[in-house]
C-alpha cells in the first residue's frame, strides 16, 4: 500500500506509493529539474474502431461522439494536466511521405506530402503550443519510394501491416515495420523529411530524433559457440538474408552506419532550415541514437566506425533505459547484461560521449516506464519469477497474483523513482515517459499483455496511480524542502524523546538530532541510500543483516509511546522466522516495544510490548510491499491500547477494555534497530531500509498521523515563495510585477 491517508483517498493513494526505494551506489546530491518533463503518445492508435480495427485518428472529440475521448487533443490535455512539457510523437516518413499523391499537393523538393497524416502532426504540434508543451518528432519508417527492401511488393496496404522479407506475418514479429526497416537508397531523401518537417514546425520542436531503436535485436537462433542475432529495426539488404540469422557484430555494425548516417543527413535537413544551429540561439535539435536500453556497447560502434560521419552533426544522445519490471535504483549484478540498467546506464552512455570527446553534450531519456500487465509476462510489475531474469525479486517475492491496484502502486513508485535518478545527473536534457495512455485493443490483442499497459492513463480514460507519479516528477523538484520543512515539523512535536535521521554519509556514529542518544552502527549496515522522500537531501540506511544501537536512556524507556518511521524491505529473508527491525529489551520480562517482520507471512508487521511477565501484539493486516517506502506508526496509550498505522490509516489494534494491565517493562537493555547477537534460533536479522526514525513519549493521536503522512507527500513539491516581485496598488486590488 502506498503511504497515504483517508483524506487524500483516491489521488493520495498514488502519490504514497511515489516515495522512493531500494539503493543507488552514487553519491547524493541536490536534485535539480529536468529541462523537458512529459510523455509518450502515438497518432497510430488514437481513434481505434469498435471492431478493434485501425481508424484514422482525429484531433478533437467529434461532437455527439460516445465512449472515452481518445482524440490528440484530450492525451495532450493529459500532459499538460500532470505539468509536463515535453511531449515525444512518433512521425511515419512512410505516411508523410507515401509513393502516390493522396490529399495534397507536392512541395519544393518534389516529394508527394499526405495532407490528411500532415493535419495529424500539425494538430499534435499546434495543440502542443497552445498548452506550453515542446513536441519531439521521431521521424522513422523508410518509404516504398526509397527503400532498399528487395521485395517491393511488400509496400502494399498500410505501413504498419508490411511484411517482413520472407515472412507473411503481419510486421510485429521481432520488432520492425518490414520495407520501413531498411536503410533509403539515399540519406538525402530523410534529410528532406527533416528540413520539411522543421520548416513547418520548427519554432515549437524541442528537436528530431532519428528513428526509433535502431538497435533493438533478437535472438532468432544460434550456433555452437557464437549467438546470433537480428536488427530488425533498422537494418541493410543482404546483411538480413532470408533465413534471418546475420553475424551479431556484421548486424550491428551495418545499424549503427546507417544510424550514423541518418544523423548526418537529419543535420543537414535541419541546417538547411531558418532553425539552423549557426544563426539562432534556439536550434531545432537532432537527437541520435533513440537506443534500445542503455547499449553503450552500439553507441560505441557508432562513434567507433563512424567518427568523421557524426563529427559535429548532432546535439544529444537519446535512449530508452528499460529494467523490465525492476526499481530503477536496482543495483545490477555482476555478470548481468550491461545494457539492462536504468540508474547506471545513465553514466554509461555519457561515459561513451566522454571518451569520444563529447562529454559536453547532453543526454535525452525519450522512453521509459513499467507495465501494469497481467498477462504473466516477467516485465509485468510486481514480477514475479524466480529466475534471474526478475531480480532483485529472485528469492524474495512469491505473491499470489497482484491486484491491480499493487500492480499500479509498483509502476506509480518506479516512475517517481526514475525522475528523481534522472534528475540527479546534470547532463539530462529530457525525460518523456512511455506513456500516456494506454494502447487500446485493436483486433486480435490481448488488452492485458504487455505492449497494452504502459500507459498511466487506462483506455477508457481512467488515471492509474501513476498519473499522479507523472504529476508530481513533472512538476520538478525542491530539494531540501522535505529535509528542512519536515525535519522542523518532528522537531517541535511535543513528545519527541529520540530522532534518528539516519542519514550519515559515512562512519559508525548514528546522530540523534533530538538530544544525546546518539548510536552505533555495527555490521553491514549501508549508508548514504536514497532518502525515502523524493526532494530530500539527506539520505537512509540499509540494515542488511548489520544494527544500530543506543545505549539506554529514560528518552528511550517508553510507557505511552508512538514510534514512527519510513520502511522499504529488500529481501525478505527466512519467512520461517522472526526478521527483527527495532527493539528495546528481547523476551517479555524485559520487552519495552519490539517491531518485526511476522514469523510465517511475507512480511506482515508484528509490533508488542511486554506487561508482566506476557505481551501483547498488533499485526498488520496486510504484506509490506518490497522496494516502496512505506510509512509506520506504532502507538500505545496510557491503559494499554495498543495501535498500528501503515501509511497514515489505522490498521490493527489491541484494547484491554476495562482491564488493567501492566506498563512495559523499562530495564537497562539498548535501543537495538536491526538485528545483533541476542538473535535467538527463531529470529534473523532485517533486510530493509529505514529512515526517520522517530520516538514520542506520548501516543500521537490518529490525525497527527494522517497528518504527517500528507505533509509526507506534499513537502518535497511544495512550491517556492516567489522573490523579486514588486507590488502596484490598484482599485481594491494589486498587481505583482
Amino acid at each position: 500500500m502506498p503511504i497515504r491517508s483517508r483524506r487524500l483517498a483516491a489521488l493520495a493513494a498514488a502519490l504514497g506509493a511515489l516515495l522512493v526505494a531500494a539503493s543507488p551506489a552514487l553519491a547524493l546530491k541536490p536534485v535539480n529539474p529536468i529541462p523537458y518533463r512529459g510523455a509518450n503518445m502515438h497518432l497510430w492508435y488514437v481513434n481505434p474502431n469498435s471492431d478493434g480495427s485501425l481508424n484514422q485518428p482525429y484531433c478533437t472529440q467529434p461532437t455527439g461522439s460516445t465512449g472515452p475521448d481518445q482524440s490528440i487533443t484530450a492525451d495532450l490535455d493529459r500532459i499538460d494536466k500532470a505539468a509536463g512539457n515535453a511531449v515525444r510523437v512518433d512521425v511515419s516518413w512512410s505516411s508523410l511521405m507515401p509513393p502516390t499523391k493522396n490529399a495534397g499537393g507536392t512541395w519544393d523538393g518534389g516529394h508527394r506530402i499526405d495532407t490528411d497524416y500532415l493535419g495529424y502532426v500539425s494538430c499534435v504540434v499546434t495543440k502542443a503550443h497552445a498548452r506550453g508543451i515542446k513536441v519531439l518528432l521521431t521521424l522513422l519508417s523508410t518509404p516504398c519510394w526509397t527503400s532498399t527492401a528487395p521485395d517491393a511488393n511488400q509496400c502494399n496496404g498500410p505501413y504498419w501491416n508490411r511484411k517482413f522479407e520472407g515472412f507473411t506475418n503481419d510486421g510485429q514479429s521481432f520488432g520492425g515495420y518490414g520495407v520501413g526497416a531498411y536503410e533509403p537508397s539515399s540519406y538525402s531523401d530523410y534529410g528532406d523529411a527533416v528540413k520539411y518537417l522543421v520548416g513547418q514546425f520548427g519554432a515549437d520542436l524541442i528537436g528530431v530524433e532519428v528513428w526509433n531503436e535502431p538497435n533493438y535485436d533478437e535472438k532468432i537462433g544460434s550456433v555452437p559457440g557464437q549467438e546470433w542475432r537480428a536488427f530488425p529495426n533498422l537494418h541493410r539488404k543482404n546483411v538480413r538474408p532470408d533465413d534471418m540469422e546475420v553475424n551479431e557484430t556484421q548486424a550491428r555494425d551495418a545499424s549503427a552506419e546507417i544510424e550514423s548516417k541518418l544523423t548526418e543527413a537529419a543535420w543537414a535537413g535541419v541546417e538547411a532550415t531558418a532553425y539552423k544551429h549557426t544563426t539562432t540561439t534556439a536550434p531545432v535539435k537532432v537527437l541520435t541514437g533513440s537506443l534500445s536500453y542503455a547499449d553503450a556497447v552500439f553507441l560505441d560502434t557508432m562513434y567507433t566506425n563512424n567518427a568523421t560521419t557524426l563529427a559535429g552533426k548532432y546535439d544529444e544522445v537519446s535512449f530508452h533505459p528499460y529494467i523490465g519490471a525492476r526499481s530503477p535504483y536496482w543495483d545490477q549484478p555482476s555478470g548481468w547484461v550491461a545494457r539492462y540498467d536504468f540508474k547506471g546506464g545513465i553514466p554509461k552512455i555519457h561515459n561513451v560521449m566522454v571518451t569520444h570527446g563529447d562529454g559536453t553534450k547532453p543526454v535525452f531519456l525519450s522512453e521509459f516506464g513499467w507495465s501494469t500487465c497481467s498477462s504473466g509476462d516477467r516485465e509485468c510489475v510486481p514480477c514475479q519469477s524466480t529466475t534471474p531474469s526478475c531480480l532483485p525479486y529472485s528469492g524474495l517475492i512469491s505473491p499470489p497474483a497482484p491486484t491491480q491496484t499493487q500492480r499500479e502502486t509498483l509502476q506509480a513508485g518506479f516512475i517517481r523513482q526514475a525522475f528523481q535518478v534522472a534528475a540527479s545527473y546534470d547532463y539530462v536534457d529530457g525525460a518523456t515517459l512511455y506513456e500516456i495512455r494506454n494502447r487500446p485493443k485493436f483486433a486480435g490483442d490481448d488488452p492485458n499483455d504487455r505492449e497494452h499497459q504502459y500507459g498511466v492513463v487506462a483506455s477508457d480514460g481512467t488515471a492509474k496511480l501513476g498519473y499522479a507519479a507523472l504529476q508530481q516528477a513533472s512538476r520538478g523538484y525542491a530539494p531540501g524542502f522535505y529535509n528542512g520543512a519536515y525535519k522542523t515539523r518532528t522537531l517541535n512535536t511535543t513528545g519527541l524523546t529520540a530522532y534518528y535521521r539516519l542519514g550519515e554519509s559515512s562512519g559508525t556514529l548514528a546522530t540523534d538530532a533530538q538530544g544525546s542518544n546518539d548510536g552505533t552502527y555495527a555490521g553491514t549496515v549501508k549508508l548514504n541510500e536514497w532518502p525515502a522522500i523524493l526532494g530530500a537531501t539527506d539520505a537512509s540506511a540499509w540494515f542488511d543483516g548489520g544494527h544500530m544501537t543506543a545505549t539506554d536512556s529514560p528518552a528511550l524507556r517508553m510507557d505511552a509511546f508512538t514510534i514512527e518511521f519510513a520502511i522499504a524491505p529488500e529481501s525478505w529473508g527466512d519467512t520461517s522466522k522472526w526478521r527483527r527491525i527495532l527493539s528495546k529489551g528481547t523476551g517479555a520480562s524485559t520487552r519495552n516495544y519490539l517491531i518485526a517482520l511476522k514469523q510465517g507471512t511475507t512480511s506482515k508487521l508484528y509490533a508488542s510490548v511486554g506487561s508482566g511477565g506476557s505481551t501483547q501484539s498488533v499485526t498488520s493486516s496486510q504484506d509490506l510491499p518490497p522496494q516502496v517506502w512505506t510509512h509506520v506508526a506504532f502507538s500505545r496509550e496510557t491503559g494499554g491500547k495498543l495501535h498500528l498505522y501503515i501509511n497514515g490509516v489505522e490498521d490493527a489494534t489491541w484494547d484491554p477494555g476495562t482491564t488493567t494491565v501492566a506498563d512495559p517493562p523499562q530495564d537497562a537493555s539498548p535501543l537495538m534497530v536491526g538485528g545483533d547477537s541476542t538473535l535467538d534460533a527463531s529470529e534473523e536479522a532485517s533486510h530493509v531500509r529505514l529512515d526517520e526514525l522517530a520516538f514520542y513519549n506520548r501516543a500521537l493521536p490518529a490525525s497527527r498521523i494522517e497528518d504527517d503522512v500528507d505533509a509526507l507527500n506534499a513537502a518535497d513539491f511544495a512550491p517556492a515563495a516567489p522573490t523579486g516581485l514588486t507590488a502596484t496598488s490598484g482599485n481594491g486590488s494589486a498587481t505583482l510585477d
